[in-house]
């Protein structure tokens, strides 16, 4: 037998297909993110037991069930939002709907009605202007003083807010003396802090509290009041302007008319309910439902799954899950993942077993 007649025989032999020969097909589209998809089917069934026999005598057959997995790879949308469900509609409840979001274009007649322009704020997310609460001598303290002391140790809570009434008592005392043009103020201000201080944690050793001990702190007290009394007057007045910049921005309006779409689409822009409204119209009840694209894949009606298999020795069959229906999906993210996988599981009514097929004629 020749190398050509023997390659020939063995593309005409039974072969098998791996799962890169297999294509997933839904709603007539091929779902390139599917890594994975099993199916079972399973059948109630019971022994017969009478007495006097310790084996069955016949087995009564009952409900035959099918299920399966989707398992695949989140790549850039969800599966919801994939071309295979793009055009899915359902009825929903208006309580199952979101009351923000993206509105869904169902195949609805096109309303031609001009739409009424309404205001709406120009600005919707602006940032809330910064309150400062705090004192010269507290924000000082705060900024520019308490991160230097109590090198390599630390205070609970307590202590801590009496040493800042402490040291910010003293930064008042010093304010008071660069006001009147001197700096007697220094040494006195050392000795009520060494005082205040001993009356919050007890005895400490100066180079515990602050680098330079109670004439290194009074001395960069003196400094910052210097230096940074002017900054915090700067700061109230950016803060105030600010602040009137946000209340110009807020008042201000622009008209808004909603979505357009265009004159040659077929599709009508569906505003989900407001989920937050309360009670159930009575009056109306078309009301309290809207045809809307499905927000969850479980709310998808049921369609089928086409499993398409070719190998390269021209071998080709299919099969067919009819009529199914997602009842839970799944996916994790950590911070070692590297993807974003998801799985899926279905019921179906049932298939259509693995069959061979011409490539040549339609499937």
């Amino acid at each position: 037998m020749t190398r050509v007649s023997s390659s020939s025989a063995l593309s005409k032999s039974y072969s098998s297909y791996s799962g890169v020969d297999i294509r997933v097909i839904i709603n007539g589209f091929h779902c390139g993110n599917i890594q994975y998809i099993s199916y079972m089917i399973q059948r109630e069934k019971g022994p017969n037991y009478i007495m006097g026999s310790v084996d069955p005598i016949s087995f009564a057959r009952g409900k035959r069930g099918v299920n399966g997995i989707i398992r695949g790879l989140m790549l850039d949308a969800d599966m919801l939002n994939t071309e295979a469900f793009d055009n899915e509609v359902a009825l929903l409840d208006k309580d199952e709907l979101f009351s923000t979001g993206t509105p869904a274009q169902v195949p609805l007649p096109v309303n031609t009605s001009t739409p009424q322009p309404r205001m709406v704020p120009k600005y919707r997310n602006l940032p809330l202007p910064i309150q400062e609460t705090r004192s010269k001598y507290e924000w000082i303290f705060q900024t520019h003083i308490k991160h230097k002391m109590f090198p390599g140790g630390s205070l609970n809570d307590a202590a801590w807010d009496c040493v800042e009434g402490a040291v910010t008592g003293a930064l008042q005392s010093v304010g008071i003396a660069v006001a009147t043009g001197g700096t007697g103020a220094i040494p006195a201000a050392a000795n009520f802090i060494r005082a205040a201080i001993f009356d919050c944690i007890g005895a400490v050793a100066e180079s515990a509290l602050y680098d330079g001990g109670f004439i290194g702190l009074a001395g960069d007290l003196y400094n910052s009041v210097t230096m940074w009394s002017t900054a915090y007057e700067e700061r109230l007045a950016d803060l105030e302007k600010w602040k009137l910049i946000y209340e110009k921005k807020k008042k201000e309006m622009v008209p808004f008319t909603g979505t357009v779409l265009p004159s040659t689409s077929t599709l009508i822009t569906n505003t989900p309910v407001n989920s937050s409204s309360k009670g159930y119209d009575l009056t109306n009840l078309g009301s309290n439902y809207s045809i809307v694209k499905p927000e969850y894949l479980d709310q998808i009606l049921p369609f089928d799954i086409v499993l398409v298999a070719v190998n390269e020795y021209g071998q080709s069959a299919q099969m067919r899950l009819y009529g199914c229906e997602i009842t839970s999906a799944n996916s994790e993210m950590n911070v070692n993942g590297m993807t974003l996988p998801y799985s899926l599981n279905f019921l179906a009514r049932n298939i259509l077993p693995w069959r061979s097929f011409d490539l040549q004629t339609q499937a």
